[in-house]
């Protein structure tokens, strides 16, 4: 329908996967996840890389 009108159809997602499937439909453009789940899920996994490194290694005595 959006291409009879000439208009571009897009889609919001909030997956990689769902985006694919959008596109495999005939979506013609699609944003994967807002700025704000992004930016959560990059926070989360830089949190994690932290805590695993601060686990592993021996603690520090000193300040530095």
């Amino acid at each position: 329908a959006a291409r009879a009108t000439n208009t571009i159809a897009g889609m919001h997602t909030n997956s990689v996967d769902y985006a694919r499937k959008m596109i495999a439909r005939g979506m013609q453009f699609v944003t994967v996840m807002s700025d704000t789940i992004l930016l959560r899920n990059a926070a989360a996994q830089t949190v994690a890389g932290i805590r695993e490194t601060t686990v592993k290694e021996s603690p520090q005595t000193d300040a530095y």
